[in-house]
């Protein structure tokens, strides 16, 4: 039997509150990424970082605004991106940036 793949293309028109939300969510996974980046050189150990998230909202209130999975992710995200490097399958992890684009993969059930 032949396995058939099928993906969906959405276009959403968010609302202006909206878009304010997601620009924030894009700005706390940028400076969480970027952080722990700049913090840990060479390896990532994830669970260590995420228990530090707590202690970087109570430093930066404004991470408090959108979702901590989010913030978790861009641990996970540089977690693989060090493996990726370790295994010599991509180049050193580089710090984003606004002008660049970014991938977001939501980890757990919904």
């Amino acid at each position: 039997m032949e396995k058939v793949l099928r993906g969906y293309i959405f276009r959403l028109y968010p609302s202006n509150k909206q878009i304010e939300l997601i620009e924030k969510s894009f700005g706390c996974y940028r400076y969480i990424y970027n952080y722990f980046l700049d913090k840990n050189k060479n390896y990532i150990n994830k669970f260590k970082a995420c228990k530090e998230i707590p202690e970087l909202m109570t430093e930066n209130v404004w991470l408090k605004e959108v979702d901590s999975c989010l913030l978790r992710c861009s641990i996970f995200n540089l977690e693989d991106s060090f493996k990726r490097y370790k295994n010599k399958l991509s180049e050193y992890p580089k710090f984003k940036s606004k002008n660049k684009r970014f991938k977001y993969k939501r980890v757990g059930v919904l």
